[in-house]
């Protein structure tokens, strides 16, 4: 029959990870290693009380008996935790610990099974597992092999909270590495121990409130993970929902399942053969997430006063005032609309048929007395005018002031467009219901004519604010971009998943700047408004710029879909570019062949700052913002990390301790490594010094430590003699002063003509002084790098 894709708990999982909208992480047990041959935990304890029971044969009576007793209730105990402490308290410390290992020994040879690889695929940014085998690791390296990877065991796993939303994809085994006995948490008193820490707990309450979370491969009774989600349960936190794969179809797991948040996803194992499973990651694999070809049609949320209750015919209508039309056709739409059906919505659109004419004229505004008022509300002056409508200071009835945006009548004539006004609209009434801070409140709308009432917000947009050459400098511009990333992403994490697809300077507000320029709120508008499928350049606000839309956006593009969070990705990168120039993008300038090129020159554009690699680093995050395949492009989650840090390097410095960021910094500083370029998958330096050359200085992120390479080779073009000279002795004396500032010499290889050097140093010991940091490492390079050119 095949997995079942019409579960409503499969459906919105494979929605978030088409849309992308909440980074993904996977927590896999002992039934994702099963298919490579290897023990289940319960099988595991089977072995061990087979061995438990063996044990007691070759002792007295009083053993026999207390040793088998032992055993039995181990095998009954429905805790594994509990099972395990009293197989190890039965067998003793050195046989349990063996025995173990030589369940496992056959880890090495086989291969990490599909299920590891399908989940990487996915792009999830990371995975926790109840397993000793290592496997996941293997499979990342397989499926990513030329990206460095973060990983922590056992009581070190907290260590990743740092990375969580990082570049690095990470691994955190829960119960250790099967080579390293100190990491094993396999007893109740381990895990009772281990809970108890609180940077344990504060770690897991990062996952499950940072990610949405899909189990594979474990039960829902193992405490290890349940425990987790009950103690948050009980917190009474707004969580993500988290996904629990399973073939298992027991009622009581399905409650205690809802009541701790997460939804279970079903699908039918015959015996050993879970091929249902592989099916399941197919489907989500290629599933291309699409806009919903209805949604609900607009009215206001209260109807006008109607001069005449019953709708007359059209030609009577024709003869009224706009006023009139409106106050009518309104009141009849709500009534039409008072329950939202697919046969309320037929009989609204044979409506608009049949009342086209007197719906154009309704359309009718000024802001010219006495015909300004449009529903109640006083038209006072245009305030904006784009290509898509037009934008009023108005006057509510309460006497406050709005703004309203009217759409051109066209839209009621441009499938597309309507539809586009309508998810607008829908979108900002999801975002005001769950009062999400940094969105202009949305009050009221209608499309009769098509038009929005929001709060009317006192300051300058983006484009404007930076005109004033008030938005010069690297402060202002990262903590903007951070909190108006912020405010997308919480827009994306709503159960709702609400996009925005029209990011522009002209559709970001600074409530208060003119006010004062340290004191103000980061307010984005027009949510899913302004954007539709052959919108080009039209928006409700002035723009002539086509720069800020995605690919996507503007032409079919195979595998990518402009219902993905990934399509704000492109408009906040360009956003971001904005802010560094005061230059529009233009269309497809991303494209360009020095597009890079000048990305960086425009981040060089901003006043020099002390942290010297923070132009390059918000570079980078541009263009990887900015990519044309949508797959690639940087998510919100990691970028919200980047600009957090990049700004914490102009307001404290000296407390910075992130590996990645000081092992550039010191490249950046060094006056011999300055020229270096960025591995982004290797998160390292690198620099070919001359012939044959390569320094390189890479942060080693799951040690915290900062590991520099040199590395010289005989390319056979010198002149032997001239390197025999001075290679060895310079190389020596390298290692001796790396050694006297503090490097750990890790390996090093000096022969004729050739040198190999690794050493390593804390980050945090660089991080107390970069700048003399960098010049104990230029004096220790070089004389190696200059005399070596002469």
């Amino acid at each position: 029959m095949g997995f079942d894709t019409q579960q409503d708990a499969y459906r919105a999982l494979r929605a978030i990870v088409a849309e992308r909208t909440r980074p993904i992480l996977a927590f896999v047990g002992s039934g994702a290693s099963a298919e490579a041959g290897l023990p289940t935990w319960a099988g595991l304890r089977s072995a061990l009380v087979e061995a438990l029971l063996e044990k007691a044969e070759g002792l007295d009576a009083p053993g026999n008996r207390k040793t088998r007793g032992l055993a039995g209730r181990a095998a009954a105990e429905d805790n594994l935790w509990l099972a395990f402490e009293l197989l190890r308290n039965g067998l003793g410390r050195t046989t349990f610990r063996e025995l173990i290992r030589e369940q496992f020994q056959d880890v090495h040879r086989v291969d990490p099974p599909e299920v590891y690889g399908r989940l990487w695929e996915l792009g999830i940014k990371g995975m926790l597992t109840l397993n000793l085998d290592r496997l996941a690791v293997r499979s990342l390296t397989d499926t990513l092999p030329s990206m460095t990877h973060i990983e922590h065991s056992g009581e070190a796993v907290y260590r990743l909270r740092s990375n969580l939303t990082g570049p690095r994809p990470f691994v955190g085994n829960l119960h250790g590495m099967l080579e390293d006995t100190d990491t094993w948490v396999f007893t109740q008193t381990q895990l009772a121990n281990l809970k108890a820490k609180p940077q344990y707990q504060s770690f897991f309450d990062s996952v499950f409130s940072q990610f949405v979370v899909i189990f594979v491969g474990i039960s829902v009774e193992d405490v290890a993970v349940g425990g987790h989600l009950e103690r948050l349960a009980g917190l009474d936190m707004e969580l993500p929902v988290h996904f629990w794969i399973s073939h298992r179809k027991n009622l009581q797991i399905d409650r205690w399942a809802e009541d701790v948040g997460v939804r279970m996803i079903r699908y039918t194992a015959d015996g050993h053969d879970h091929s249902e499973l592989g099916e399941l990651f197919h489907d989500l694999a290629a599933f291309v997430s699409r806009d919903s070809p209805d949604v609900p049609r607009i009215h206001l949320e209260a109807p006008p006063t109607r001069d005449i209750v019953a709708l007359p015919p059209q030609e009577e209508v024709l003869t009224w005032n706009a006023r009139e039309i409106r106050s009518t056709l309104n009141g009849h739409a709500v009534e039409l609309l008072s329950v939202e059906t697919p046969e309320s919505y037929a009989a609204y659109d044979e409506f608009s048929s049949n009342y086209d004419e007197a719906i154009y004229r309704a359309w009718y505004t000024t802001d010219k007395p006495p015909n300004n008022e449009l529903l109640g509300y006083v038209l006072k002056e245009r305030a904006a005018r784009g290509a898509f409508g037009v934008v009023y200071r108005a006057l509510a009835r309460d006497g406050r002031q709005v703004a309203i945006k009217v759409l051109l009548d066209e839209v009621r004539q441009d499938p597309d467009a309507l539809q586009s006004f309508r998810r607008g609209v829908r979108s900002m009434r999801i975002l005001e219901r769950h009062n999400v801070d940094g969105m202009g409140r949305y009050l009221d709308a209608s499309e009769i004519p098509a038009f929005v009432v929001m709060d009317w917000i006192d300051g300058p947009n983006l484009a404007e604010a930076k005109e004033s050459g008030m938005l010069n400098d690297w402060q202002a511009v990262l903590e903007i971009a951070a909190r108006l990333v912020s405010i997308i992403r919480t827009a994306h994490s709503l159960p709702e998943r609400v996009l925005h697809r029209d990011i522009r300077p002209s559709n970001v507000m600074l409530r208060g700047f003119w006010n004062d320029p340290d004191d103000y709120e980061v307010i984005v508008l027009d949510f899913d408004l302004s954007w539709h499928k052959g919108a080009a350049e039209k928006s409700v606000l002035h723009t002539t710029s086509l720069g800020y839309l995605a690919p996507e956006q503007l032409r079919p593009v195979p595998g990518s879909s402009t219902r993905s969070a990934l399509v704000d990705s492109f408009g906040l990168g360009m956003t971001l570019l904005y802010l560094c120039t005061g230059a529009e993008p233009f269309t497809d300038q991303h494209r360009h062949r020095d597009w890079q090129d000048e990305v960086r020159n425009a981040c060089e554009e901003l006043p020099a700052v002390e942290w010297r690699s923070l132009p390059s680093r918000a570079a980078r995050l541009i263009i990887r913002a900015t990519q044309e395949q949508q797959s690639s492009r940087l998510d919100l989650a990691e970028m919200y990390r980047e600009l957090s840090l990049l700004g914490s390097t102009l307001t404290s410095p000296a407390t910075l301790r992130a590996p990645e960021l000081v092992t550039e910094e010191l490249a950046a500083r060094s006056e011999i490594m300055n020229q270096y370029r960025w591995s982004e998958d290797n998160a390292e330096a690198i620099r070919d010094a001359g012939t044959g050359l390569r320094l390189a200085l890479r942060a080693d992120l799951t040690n915290d430590l900062i590991e520099l390479t040199v590395r010289h080779d005989n390319t056979g073009v010198e002149e032997r003699g001239r390197v025999g000279k001075y290679i060895s002795r310079n190389a020596r004396s390298l290692g001796e002063q790396l050694a006297a500032s503090g490097w750990k010499i890790r390996d090093s290889a000096i022969g004729q003509g050739s040198v190999s050097i690794r050493a390593t140093i804390l980050a945090r010991t660089i991080a107390q002084d970069v700048t003399r940091a960098a010049e104990l490492l230029d004096r220790g390079l070089g004389r190696l790098v200059y005399e070596r050119n002469r």
